[in-house]
């Protein structure tokens, strides 16, 4: 990005008391544009934010952090909300929750429209019962 405003301003200085040496500049412009797209300067890539083996880690700690929270429960409720990622990652945290401890991770589904979260019902695929005096972790 330097590289280019470095560029930008070069520019502007050699030029700037010239009008008609503006038609000179949005070419060279171009060519430079294009020069830094072909060279992956300006790409549109995705930045990775975790690797697999850090998202694994963030996992076994916030199912950890569960167990030492909830240690003198025997049932917690994970609600995974959908539309999203939070029903596979409420997936994998009750299947990791199994694995260290007693605690019988209970899985159920929030639905709900995260854009207008007022303009539809909020539907739960579990009973008010179900959920009565118990432990509830949601996860989006």
């Amino acid at each position: 990005m330097r590289r280019v405003k470095r560029f930008l301003i070069d520019l502007i200085n050699k030029y700037l008391f010239s009008l008609t040496s503006l038609k000179n500049i949005v070419p060279l412009v171009k060519k430079y544009t294009l020069n830094l797209i072909k060279n992956n300067t300006m790409s549109n890539s995705k930045t990775l934010v975790l690797n697999n083996e850090q998202i694994q880690a963030k996992l076994d700690r916030m199912v950890h952090e569960i167990h030492e929270l909830c240690y003198n429960e025997t049932e917690i409720i994970i609600c995974g909300i959908a539309p999203g990622n939070g029903i596979e990652i409420s997936n994998r945290i009750a299947n990791k929750l199994k694995i260290i401890s007693d605690i019988v991770p209970v899985l159920s589904s929030i639905k709900i429209n995260k854009q207008d979260p007022l303009s539809s019902d909020i539907i739960l695929d579990i009973e008010d019962q179900q959920y009565e005096g118990k432990t509830i972790i949601i996860i989006d």
